[in-house]
């Protein structure tokens, strides 16, 4: 069911952006990246130490 959702999400930003031309939902990707390095940092080390 999650998956249908996050699809559902995923298509309705598309259309915002590239059909209707709203430019504030693009999110910049290094923002994005260097916050999921980290998160899998962080759970990497605290999953080793287990």
């Amino acid at each position: 069911m999650s998956l249908i959702v996050s699809a559902c999400i995923s298509t309705a930003v598309v259309l915002l952006y590239e059909v209707f031309g709203f430019k504030f939902v693009a999110i910049p990707f290094l923002p994005v990246a260097t916050i999921g390095t980290a998160v899998a940092f962080y759970i990497s080390i605290l999953f080793s130490r287990g």
